[in-house]
């Protein structure tokens, strides 16, 4: 959604792109079997400096040092790569605005859409012919995302690390009870049971079963749509939404279960905090967040996400490395964004970090976690029985559906005073609302 205010900046970005690509997108011979040896051949070159930002979901300036600067200036010594603090999405067009924006960007792969409709992220394909990299080494769940996102099949990123998906559980309050941990390839349907029966008070205390969080999170498991393609307005008032609805509620309805603040359904608190919460279906990042504390408190594992599908879990969701139209320096700078997704040393220590990279790693399973000794005593692999799942097709106006989705839901639906149908009405009536305002900007 480009905006009026921007549309001569951007139109000048594409303009210089279109310069950019046409002097630099020289091809060469065939795919190397091990990309980052194609930037192991450093020659003299002039110093360049490079800047670097986060876009949503992308490094604070701790992470950027470690992972990124570090291992970019050992491995490139003229280059040298200072960081832009960029906490919301307007410091971004006012770097556009400025001239300044960083050379190199990091993030979600939902938030490189905004970057490809200001027209500051660079079309990567004349770079990876030129430098001969080879796609076909990443995960490819990690290329269709990107290339839904660009738009057209084009490869406006490379994929740096995956997000994946986990249950993290109490010990302690199974235990309590009598009742079985979970296990892994459980259906959400197993897991409403198995909240059923460890929702009770004792002692004074009132103990949960689960909370799945926004049903929106939920959504990806099912790979939902939330635009009609052709007619871009909000389509979901279907059969499938409904029964998502009408399953998560059923679970914030078991008597005791529902969360101490509605308005946060994702409530790690009640987890870590409290300790009252038996099961906490998260993002991957809670592994590294409870095996990095010295005592939680209380006895804890871990099991696949819940799946609507056997074998599978939720949309795929990538992290993304881009480098920016404006740059002056785009071959060092592709260069860059290549040696940190393609170097197994890099990948593999993301891996021991906690993350997932994004590279093909045949060990990844054996190294994941080893920065974190307690994780040889939690059921690792277990999370990795579960596949991600393909996203749906991307559209402009997915943002706007999904907040009226999760705000709806909490603000109306969960307190109970309508019904699924009248719920996912009203959703598709104030989305359709906000999308034809955004058309006529």
């Amino acid at each position: 959604m480009l905006k009026k205010s921007l549309m001569i900046v951007s139109s000048l970005v594409l303009a210089l792109s279109f310069l950019s690509a046409c002097g630099n997108g020289a091809e060469s011979g065939s795919a190397p079997t091990d990309n980052a040896s194609n930037v192991d051949k450093v020659q003299k070159h002039d110093p360049v400096t490079l800047t670097f930002g986060p876009n949503q979901g992308g490094y604070n300036e701790q992470a950027f040092n470690e992972f990124v600067k570090k291992p970019v200036e050992a491995k490139f010594p003229y280059i040298t790569l200072n960081y832009v603090a960029t906490t919301n999405g307007s410091d971004i067009e006012k770097l556009i605005a400025a001239g300044e924006a960083p050379d190199i960007l990091n993030g979600g792969g939902r938030g490189m859409v905004k970057l490809v409709d200001l027209g500051l992220a660079e079309e990567l394909t004349p770079y990876i012919k030129k430098f001969n990299l080879n796609l076909g080494d990443y995960n490819p769940a990690g290329i269709a995302s990107i290339k839904d996102y660009s738009g057209g099949g084009k490869m406006q990123a490379l994929p740096y690390t995956i997000n994946f998906y986990v249950m993290l559980y109490n010990k302690d309050i199974f235990d309590k009870f009598g009742v079985g941990y979970p296990q892994d390839n459980m259906t959400w349907d197993d897991v409403k049971k198995l909240a059923e029966r460890v929702t009770r008070q004792a002692d004074g205390v009132q103990y949960k079963g689960v909370l799945p969080g926004n049903v929106s999170l939920m959504a990806r498991g099912l790979s939902l749509s939330y635009v009609d393609p052709k007619t871009k307005m909000a389509s979901v008032n279907n059969a499938q939404w409904k029964n998502l609805f009408e399953l998560a509620l059923s679970m914030y309805n078991i008597p005791g279960n529902m969360p101490k603040n509605q308005k946060q359904l994702f409530n790690v608190d009640e987890f870590y905090k409290d300790k009252v919460l038996a099961m906490l279906p998260a993002y991957s990042v809670q592994i590294t967040s409870i095996a990095g504390k010295e005592n939680p408190g209380f006895n804890w594992d871990m099991t696949s996400y819940p799946s609507f599908e056997p074998g599978k879990s939720n949309e795929v969701d990538t992290q993304v490395m881009l480098m920016s139209t404006t740059s002056k320096h785009k071959d060092d700078a592709f260069q860059v964004i290549q040696f940190l997704t393609t170097s197994k040393e890099i990948q593999s220590e993301l891996a021991k970090s906690g993350q997932q990279p994004a590279l093909k790693l045949d060990n990844f399973q054996d190294i994941y976690g080893s920065n974190y000794p307690i994780l040889k005593q939690k059921n690792v692999k277990g999370v990795f029985k579960v596949e991600t799942r393909t996203p749906h097709p991307f559209n402009e106006y997915d943002d706007i559906v999904r907040k009226q989705v999760d705000n709806i839901f909490i603000d109306e639906y969960l307190k109970g005073g309508i019904d699924a149908n009248t719920a996912l009405r009203q959703i598709e009536e104030q989305a359709n609302k906000a999308i034809k305002e955004d058309m006529s900007k």
